[in-house]
């Protein structure tokens, strides 16, 4: 959107940017932002947050797709209001607080997702979750090293790719 917008000269201020991007997901506004950002709304209302340390990432991508529409189908969209992790995650930096909420239909439905999140626990990942609504896996890593280790490791037939968090200040 941004490359669009000065390849074609619209003049787009940054929020008729965010309203653009609204429109094609709920999650595309983030990609305008970049860093470490509390999402409300459907997501597409963003805050700015202090940014994490970087962390390590090991990205494991099955060659299946997953059907988001019929992981949708299954979740309810409307539940009781419960305690907000995110709000929790944020104000003590725990990792084992933070949740896919569409992970467990997930996981039920695409067992070898399972697997690849069992690997990544047994590695000691700080965090691992299927991401979106599927079909990649990653895990965290505080040290690079344990990460590369666990890329390196990996002995399945996806591609395991080692990455990182990207600050804001890089994002770009």
């Amino acid at each position: 959107l941004y490359a669009l917008n000065e390849l074609w000269g619209l003049g787009l201020a940054k929020h008729e940017l965010r309203a653009r991007a609204a429109r094609l997901g709920a999650d595309v506004p983030y990609f305008l932002e970049g860093g470490l950002c509390l999402g409300e709304g459907r997501g597409d209302i963003l805050s700015s947050l202090p940014e994490l340390p970087p962390l390590s990432c090991v990205l494991v991508i099955p060659a299946f797709p997953v059907s988001t529409a019929e992981i949708y189908a299954r979740v309810p969209l409307t539940s009781a209001r419960k305690d907000s992790k995110m709000s929790e995650f944020l104000a003590r930096r725990e990792f084992g607080r933070l949740e896919n909420e569409l992970e467990q239909t997930i996981l039920s439905l695409y067992p070898r997702l399972q697997a690849i999140k069992a690997f990544f626990l047994e590695r000691e990942a700080v965090l691992t979750l299927v991401s979106g609504s599927g079909s990649a896996v990653f895990g965290l890593f505080e040290d690079r090293a344990e990460a590369a280790g666990a890329a390196s490791e990996w002995k399945g037939e996806e591609r395991a790719l080692l990455t990182e968090t990207l600050p804001r200040e890089r994002y770009w």
